[in-house]
């Protein structure tokens, strides 16, 4: 399951996007399917190719040893390093290797104004690997419930650039990359609005028509990027194994609340 996804990614990222921008690709697959490995074999994959720099977004800084395990565990280890190890008005000095950086870094700035944004395009070059692990996290790129784009997604945004940035190699990785159309908005590299698409005005045009349609038409859409190969989305299976016979086993426990933990949820549920 793992191969084919990194196959299918160095396969969209072959592709160009009428901007001229490399195409990028999305892996919805579910918990517990091995979205780690799969990134972690895309990067290898380019590293085996020559292109030695990635960076790895994710919501949490300490997930950098899960990923640096899993890198193990495949038999390279290439140098992973917390982007907070760099001060951010001077320049990352690792050769080679992966950045490992949170959302909430990418928007940091140093006191004289340097950005962290800068900082990483200027380390990463012009073909590196990005990848957008629990990508949800950027989904008000656009426009969250108030009008206004989140400073995360304004920043994700500029890093896919197709003016500044075309040939970057970007991954999207989310269980759940969209609930609503204008979550859609961070993944600008799958070329669904834009020059040469159905929606040349832009994001705003895509998302208004899609939500015109309903659910059906966001499902449209999903079908569409799975026909083009830049869409994969999986679940671990609930059946039997037919090679050794075994099925997955669970079972319901109730846990009933104390009087406690009943007042701790109402006072969150109230906003206390």
């Amino acid at each position: 399951m793992q191969v084919e996804r990194i196959v299918y990614a160095g396969q969209a990222h072959e592709q160009r996007l009428a901007d001229g921008a490399r195409a990028g690709i999305s892996i919805g697959d579910g918990t517990g399917t091995g979205k780690t490995a799969t990134l972690a074999g895309i990067i290898l994959d380019n590293w085996f190719q020559g292109r030695m720099r990635a960076v790895w977004f994710s919501v949490k800084a300490d997930l950098i040893e899960a990923v640096s395990d899993e890198f193990k565990r495949l038999g390279l280890t290439p140098p992973i390093k917390l982007i907070n190890d760099f001060p951010t008005d001077r320049e990352i000095d690792i050769e080679d290797g992966i950045v490992f950086c949170t959302y909430r870094s990418l928007i940091a700035r140093s006191k004289k104004g340097n950005k962290r944004l800068d900082q990483i395009t200027r380390w990463l070059g012009p073909s590196g690997v990005v990848i957008f692990d629990e990508g949800h996290k950027a989904k008000y790129a656009f426009a969250d419930d108030r009008g206004k784009s989140t400073q995360t997604g304004a920043a994700v945004l500029e890093i896919q650039n197709p003016e500044r940035f075309p040939d970057v190699r970007v991954v999207y990785s989310s269980a759940t990359s969209a609930g609503e159309v204008r979550h859609l908005a961070y993944m600008s590299r799958l070329g669904l609005w834009g020059t040469g698409t159905n929606f040349p005005i832009g994001f705003e045009q895509f998302a208004e028509e899609i939500e015109s349609g309903g659910v059906g038409a966001l499902e449209m859409v999903c079908r569409d990027l799975k026909a083009m190969g830049r869409y994969l989305c999986g679940n671990l299976s609930m059946g039997t194994d037919p090679e050794s016979g075994l099925s997955v086993e669970f079972r319901e426990v109730i846990h009933k609340l104390t009087p406690a933990q009943r007042r701790m949820y109402d006072n969150m549920a109230q906003g206390r």
